[in-house]
């Protein structure tokens, strides 16, 4: 049994697509792009159906890639999160790290003590 899953690369325009977003940057010129695509799409497929042309390959093409570009969309939102999250995780373990430093240089045997209660197992 194979269990290998395929999941399709995602393109937010040709030549760009979902898996080369890094930044909150990135994630912010992504939803520009896909945002306006999506309201041009969505603007044909309203052309379209006054013409009522909702059977046309035109139209079926337009909801085709509606789907694709909306799927982009909640891919940037969800890296958009996961940044934030170890953008945040990042700074709060700084931010710990340098309190502890702090501790230990200000207040040594206050430091040690809560050390020996943690090795202990003796500090909750």
């Amino acid at each position: 049994m194979n269990d290998d899953i395929r999941v399709p690369i995602i393109e937010i325009t040709a030549g760009w697509t979902v898996d080369e977003i890094e930044t909150e940057d990135d994630c912010d010129d992504a939803f520009a792009v896909l945002t306006a695509i999506v309201v041009a799409i969505e603007s044909k497929m309203d052309t379209l159906t006054m013409e009522n042309l909702t059977q046309s390959e035109s139209f079926i093409k337009a909801k085709g890639a509606l789907r694709w570009k909306r799927a982009a969309l909640a891919v940037v939102n969800t890296k958009r999160g996961k940044i934030k999250r170890e953008t945040n995780d990042a700074f709060q373990k700084s931010n710990s790290e340098r309190i502890l430093k702090y501790v230990k240089a200000m207040h040594y045997d206050t430091f040690m003590e809560a050390q020996r209660h943690v090795d202990a197992g003796t500090d909750q």
